[in-house]
């Protein structure tokens, strides 16, 4: 069993490291604000016939603190995927799972086999609890391995006595690839539900966009309900966290955005290889600033899928604790946006002012 992950962990771990090479210029604008609703990028259908088809390799990420029944839903759910095929060719699409134990107390564990449809899981355990962001370093550093050619961390058949899903989705370890193949790693939170449709919008939208280095779902209070965002963007008065879109329906096509939310998101390997892992800030804005710096670093986009749908708790009321991280990480996104280095500085401390004034706001209500 291959549990050696302090090296490697360290690679995506933290602030992220430069990049071996480098990498295309970001363009003056790296992060502009979202596409309009009417100038949404285009169809899958439309662009598909060139778009080379074949091997989605997808290793789903799912870090977990202390939630041992969310971790089991949302591994049922996975269970249940579907996979569609597109009209123009046939593609398929391998999943693995790779389970961080953020140091939970009792130790998390997983479902015993059993008949029915089963998952390839594999678990890493971590010392000490690392948060949201440590944990999907650690399980983006097992996953890169795998990638490229180590086994990673034994994995474990675990089964539900569900009947089995329609076939297209192979629960099974990703393949050696070819040219053709995206290799992929799917952001999943614990406390996520995922829909049986809601993987291969998101595998779509970056086998068409080749200059989209992430993809993530509209989020809902739950499957079925209206949707409370769908991407996101700075306000660049204000640098609060803003919804593209809510509460919207009918939308097809995916819309450009400054940042998804990484509950449910889907991001190239090669881009995590190359640009590193989310920044070291535990929770609460480590996926804001991954995606800003990212897109930075190389030139490239985040794209809301409106047509993959993830079921995730909102933010109405915030435990005290976790009050602290959303104010200490609510200014790296200002200043990698470059908001505080405007031709005049005091309309850079300006919006840091106005974003201060809505975290004082939030802790005294």
């Amino acid at each position: 069993m291959n549990t050696g992950l302090d090296e490697r962990e360290q690679a995506v771990k933290g602030a992220m490291p430069a990049p071996p090479q480098p990498l295309p210029a970001a363009s003056p604008s790296p992060c502009p604000t979202s596409t309009p609703l009417d100038a949404r990028t285009r169809s899958a259908r439309s662009i598909s016939a060139g778009a080379p088809l074949g091997e989605a390799r997808v290793i789903a990420v799912i870090p977990c603190y202390n939630r041992q029944v969310d971790l089991e839903n949302v591994l049922g759910d996975l269970a249940r995927l579907e996979q569609t095929v597109t009209d123009d060719a046939a593609s398929t699409t391998s999943l693995r799972i790779i389970v961080v134990d953020n140091c939970s107390q009792p130790a998390l564990s997983l479902p015993s086999p059993s008949p029915g449809r089963a998952l390839n899981i594999s678990l890493v355990r971590l010392e000490t609890n690392t948060g949201g962001s440590g944990g999907y370093n650690a399980g983006m550093a097992a996953a890169l391995d795998v990638f490229a050619g180590d086994p990673g961390p034994e994995p474990i058949r675990a089964g539900w006595p569900d009947p089995p899903a329609p076939t297209g989705v192979t629960l099974e370890s990703p393949s050696d690839g070819d040219a053709t193949s995206l290799d992929l790693i799917w952001l999943i939170d614990s406390d996520a539900r995922i829909g049986p449709r809601t993987l291969t919008p998101l595998i779509e939208s970056l086998r068409c966009d080749p200059h989209a280095f992430i993809a993530g779902s509209a989020i809902a209070p739950a499957i079925g309900e209206p949707i409370f965002e769908l991407g996101g963007r700075i306000n660049p008065r204000s640098g609060a966290f803003e919804p593209v879109a809510r509460g919207v329906s009918g939308l097809d096509l995916p819309i450009r955005c400054q940042y998804v939310a990484a509950c449910c998101a889907l991001v190239r390997a090669d881009t995590v290889r190359s640009c590193g892992g989310f920044p070291d800030v535990f929770i609460n804005g480590d996926d804001v600033l991954w995606c800003l710096r990212l897109s930075q670093r190389t030139g490239t986009h985040a794209l809301a899928v409106p047509r993959s749908v993830a079921a995730h708790p909102t933010f109405d009321r915030v435990q005290t604790w976790t009050r602290y991280y959303t104010a200490r990480n609510a200014f790296g996104p200002i200043d990698a946006l470059g908001l505080t280095r405007s031709r005049r500085m005091m309309e850079g401390g300006v919006v840091r002012l106005r974003r201060a004034t809505i975290e004082t706001a939030r802790a005294v209500a």
